[in-house]
């Protein structure tokens, strides 16, 4: 499942980014692209965290985060599932 970017979920855009402390300001003023803007601007001042700092990452980050949040589960696609694992017969190999 994936959210609605283009609403804004009950309580806001919130982030939290746990090796710096930091939250994401205002969370009910942000639109999905001004908070990954925000957190992304956040990512590249620190430089432990500068490799998580491009907008697809910080896009998928947004969503979990706030997925996990409101409690909602994320479901795999089909074809990204992997194959049921086949027992074979160890005498035949069937």
């Amino acid at each position: 499942m994936r959210l609605n970017v283009s609403t804004t979920p009950n309580g806001g855009w919130q982030y939290y980014q746990p090796e710096t402390g930091w939250s994401l300001p205002n969370p009910l003023n942000h639109s999905f692209s001004s908070a990954v803007n925000t957190i992304a601007k956040h990512r590249s001042a620190n430089p432990v965290l500068a490799s998580k700092a491009g907008a697809e990452q910080v896009a998928e980050d947004l969503e979990a985060f706030t997925m996990a949040r409101l409690g909602i589960k994320a479901t795999t696609p089909p074809a990204a599932r992997p194959a049921p694992r086949i027992q074979r017969c160890g005498f035949c190999g069937r």
